[in-house]
């Protein structure tokens, strides 16, 4: 009877994973992974410091193009938000 109650409370907790059913900006063809993330290395810097493509500005002076982190683009409304309107599957385009 113990193991079924923890097998349950597990299946339970599964659906608790907020925002599971949201697409990845990591499997995004316009995220842009950061170069100094190394995934074996000892220094980890993680995904989240990855811009996004589709959204920054241009420095009307140099002509250099900085784009937006990409947490940023997912929390604001106005650009990809949270649902990922802009989202394009990069395992999908390869086929």
């Amino acid at each position: 009877m113990y193991a079924t109650k923890i097998r349950l409370c597990i299946n339970k907790a599964s659906f608790f994973i907020k925002n599971s059913d949201l697409p990845s900006c990591v499997n995004c063809v316009h995220f842009i992974n950061n170069p100094l993330h190394k995934p074996y290395s000892l220094l980890q810097i993680d995904t989240s410091c990855g811009k996004c493509k589709m959204f920054g500005f241009k420095d009307l002076v140099t002509g250099i193009v900085e784009h937006e982190f990409a947490t940023i683009s997912r929390e604001n409304s106005k650009m990809c938000d949270r649902y990922g309107k802009y989202f394009v599957d990069k395992t999908t385009l390869k086929k």
